[in-house]
């Protein structure tokens, strides 16, 4: 949460091309802007029911 605090910049991406087909998740990343460097906050994965796809 300190991370979050100090960053002027929220970048956030989610993909389906990382994550192997027998795993059926999304992988979801959020990075800050905070004095010129890009720095990681969170990196996570949204798992999904066969049935959406």
């Amino acid at each position: 949460m300190q991370t979050l605090r100090r960053v002027k910049l929220i970048f956030m991406d989610s993909t389906f091309r990382a994550c192997p087909p027998s795993i059926t998740s999304q992988l979801f990343t959020m990075h800050g802007l905070s004095k010129d460097e890009v720095l990681p906050i969170l990196f996570g994965t949204c798992l999904l029911s066969r049935d959406l796809h």
